[in-house]
């Protein structure tokens, strides 16, 4: 297994609902391994990870489309506007409308 290609699924379908046991059935190792091999070769858990993944995907769209927030929050895998901009600003410590704001 590799664990390049599992985050490569991960980012190919960010808005997928992904969680922890689907990932690890996905590299072949259970769900301890799967966070002991994580923290050995990206120095952050999963659920680190996915957040990075869709944190970065939706500060993407942020910037290249005029989509909103809901529609991003969508995009990226979160059920609630909500919930998306509470991670979002958490991550990057300005709420998304903000950042779209300033970057542009």
């Amino acid at each position: 297994f590799t664990l390049a290609k599992v985050w490569e699924e991960v980012n190919a379908a960010p808005e997928a609902n992904w969680n922890i046991a689907d990932l690890a059935y996905r590299a072949k190792v259970s769900v301890r391994q799967f966070q002991r091999i994580m923290k050995k070769n990206y120095e952050m858990t999963a659920e680190g990870m996915l957040t990075k993944i869709r944190m970065q995907r939706s500060q993407e769209l942020l910037l290249s489309t005029e989509l909103t927030l809901d529609a991003i929050a969508e995009r990226v895998g979160y059920s609630s506007v909500y919930s998306f901009s509470k991670a979002f600003k958490n991550y990057c410590k300005t709420p998304p409308g903000a950042f779209r704001k300033s970057n542009h």
